[in-house]
């Protein structure tokens, strides 16, 4: 039962392998057509992987890379996380349109009277007037805060007099004038002398977005990166949960010999029919601990069926090019977590907020600042009977208007932006404190993670060791036992305690590869380490 609870540890209750059954249905004669395989699995991968037949099967070899290529290229789960930059991308772009230049367009028309007292001795003057007007506006604010704005008006209108002679007569008008336009240019600037004044507070909104994209960049990359580990992880669990089954094959078939060398043995009266139930018995263990493990491959083959809609491909299997070894690597702490504060998602996401934060400063500090504007404008004004005829008279500065104005605006007593201004400042203490608490964390989660790969390599080495002393011990209680000098019982102990052992040396294997791959996730050289 120890190997079988060995086995059950290999099992991921998530699949990575991706597109490896449509991959074989492409390399097999009368399977699924190129046209369709061509769709869905990247010709370059598609090149590189290869179909075998074992045990009457057929399987699709890949490597750990060629896996992970396709799922960079295929996962559904990971288009729907890129997605996630492009909205940010897309945020950032409206957050910089925001000062746009604006151009307004009117057209009116207006009836007027109005009425004073008369010097003739009617009751009443009346004057009123035909107005259309024209009007056109350009406005423009600069990341400095400073707005300008361009106006052409042009007025066409037409004037008519009369009177009222007595209280409750009625009005007496005389006949229309003639038509006549009014032209007017004007240029105006504002310009903020305090609040609002400067690029750094213009351009707020997009700085912020600038800081989300960055941050969705760093989340985006992470959750790949965290996706493609746990295929990975799944791809180790495959090829250990493999290995486990060559060894119950050979366990099987050592069994099967033992077996028939016994009866021959029993058929010579040289050994009891006892000690060959026990060898029976043992082959009996090894053959349903062989349909187990079986049994667990195609569980998992049937997960990634299932997850990528491959139902109909069943007949096809798969075979983990890769083989788990545990390797004698030199670590540089400093420099290992050095990428591993560049790359924690943690670390950047603090370093993020305290961005945000110094943009939240920035704009408490401005809100705080005396709010002074300066307007200026100068308007060119001409006449003329025909309509547009008087721009010609623009040059003609007497008739030119202009003005200054200076506004000022002072809070009293209003202490919340200063209390604003004390909760970004302690934000962001608090920012710094969590930051370092991080670096620390991390720091000791990676000397944790190296001393752990220290001890896979040795307990790699001591697993192997222990192999190759127990396949001895086993080889020699077989030879004792024909010599008559040992039990069936004895054999079988041996046998299980050899399977056992090699057992033990591929889970060992396989966790040096988990912890491995942890180190790369840590370190964000997960993608570099495969090329991808």
């Amino acid at each position: 039962m120890a190997i079988i609870s060995g086995m059950k540890g290999l099992l991921a209750t998530g699949c990575g392998l991706l597109l490896l059954v449509s991959a074989a249905a492409a390399q097999e004669a009368g399977g699924v057509n190129a046209d369709a395989l061509a769709a869905v699995v990247p010709p370059d991968i598609l090149a590189e992987l290869k179909v075998v037949e074992e045990d009457g099967r057929r399987l699709v070899e890949a490597s750990l890379g060629q896996v992970l290529r396709m799922a960079l290229e295929r996962n559904q789960a990971l288009e729907a996380i890129r997605m996630e930059e492009q909205l940010a991308e897309s945020r950032l772009t409206a957050a910089r349109s925001t000062n746009h230049p604006t151009l307004t367009n009117s057209l009116s028309h207006t009836r007027s009277l109005s009425a004073s007292a008369s010097s003739s001795g009617d009751y009443l003057s009346l004057y009123g007037s035909n107005a259309t007007t024209l009007n056109s506006t350009y406005s423009k604010k600069l990341s400095s805060g400073v707005t300008m704005g361009l106006s052409y008006t042009e007025t066409r209108l037409r004037s008519q007099s009369g009177s009222i002679p007595a209280e409750g007569e009625d009005p007496v008008l005389g006949p229309a004038g003639d038509w006549w336009d009014t032209s007017a240019l004007k240029g105006s600037v504002n310009i903020p002398l305090g609040k609002g004044l400067g690029s750094a507070i213009n351009d707020l909104s997009a700085s912020r977005s600038e800081v989300g994209l960055s941050a969705t960049r760093v989340q985006v990359g992470s959750q790949i990166q965290a996706l493609l580990a746990r295929i990975a992880s799944t791809y180790w669990d495959l090829v250990g949960l493999i290995e486990v089954r060559r060894i119950q094959a050979d366990a099987v078939k050592l069994s099967e010999t033992l077996l028939a060398d016994n009866q021959a043995r029993l058929a010579t009266g040289v050994l009891s029919p006892m000690d060959v139930q026990v060898t029976r018995t043992q082959l009996a263990r090894d053959r349903q601990r062989l349909l187990s493990v079986r049994l667990d491959v195609l569980r998992i083959e049937d997960q990634v069926r299932a997850l990528l809609g491959l139902e109909a491909l069943s007949e096809y299997g798969l075979k983990p090019r890769d083989v788990p070894e545990a390797r004698r690597l030199d670590y540089d702490q400093k420099a290992l977590l050095g990428k591993a504060l560049a790359s924690d998602p943690d670390v950047l996401g603090l370093q993020s907020a305290l961005e945000l934060n110094n943009l939240d400063m920035v704009e408490s500090r401005n809100n705080d600042r005396t709010d002074l504007d300066l307007d200026l404008y100068y308007t060119f004004y001409g006449y003329s009977s025909d309509p547009l005829g008087g721009v010609s008279q623009f040059s003609q500065t007497k008739t030119d208007g202009y003005g200054v104005t200076l506004t000022w605006t002072v809070p009293l007593f209003d202490h919340s932006i200063r209390e604003s201004m004390n909760q970004r400042s302690l934000e962001r203490q608090q920012l710094e404190l969590q930051l370092s608490s991080l670096r620390s964390d991390l720091t000791v989660r990676l000397q944790s993670l190296l001393g752990r790969i220290n001890l896979a390599e040795k307990e790699v080495e001591t697993a192997r060791i222990t192999v190759s002393l127990v396949e001895e011990q086993l080889q020699n209680e077989i030879e004792r036992f024909r010599l008559g000098q040992s039990t069936s019982f004895r054999v079988s102990q041996a046998q299980q305690d050899a399977a056992q052992a090699r057992v033990d040396e591929i889970l060992a294997r396989v966790r040096f590869e988990k912890n491995y791959l942890e180190l790369l996730v840590l370190t964000g050289t997960l993608l570099p380490e495969f090329n991808l």
